[in-house]
């Protein structure tokens, strides 16, 4: 079994992903990435809590601080957090996946803290438990 029969199988369905006219990147953000997120999802908010400097910045907030704006702020500061998430996200691509990935690197990673910096919004109450 190779690599690529090993990961697809573990991606879950998003039903909600139009299909049709899209360019090149949306159609690998959208069958690739998001998928990937998704299972990644707990995984990665573990990260984030755990990681001491995001303990810090968030001991250190005003109690009226936007916990959405603490978020997308560390994950835009913090170069050594970001490169984890990415790491997360980067190592469940296929070869095919990651050859894609390094010639659209800028773009790819963009996209995908934009999409996880969402996610952990979307999730925040869910998850704050």
């Amino acid at each position: 079994m190779n690599r690529f029969e090993k990961l697809i199988p573990l991606r879950p369905t998003i039903d909600t992903i139009k299909k049709g006219n899209s360019s090149e990147i949306e159609g690998f953000q959208n069958g690739v990435l998001r998928p990937i997120l998704k299972f990644q999802h707990r995984l990665n908010w573990a990260l984030l809590k755990g990681n001491i400097n995001f303990q810090k910045l968030r001991a250190a907030a005003k109690p009226d601080t936007n916990l959405e704006v603490l978020i997308q702020n560390f994950i835009q500061k913090d170069r050594a957090f970001r490169a984890q998430l990415l790491g997360q996200i980067t190592g469940l691509l296929t070869l095919e996946e990651w050859s894609f990935y390094e010639q659209h690197n800028s773009e790819c990673n963009r996209r995908i803290l934009q999409m996880q910096t969402q996610r952990f919004w979307d999730s925040l109450e869910v998850l704050e438990k």
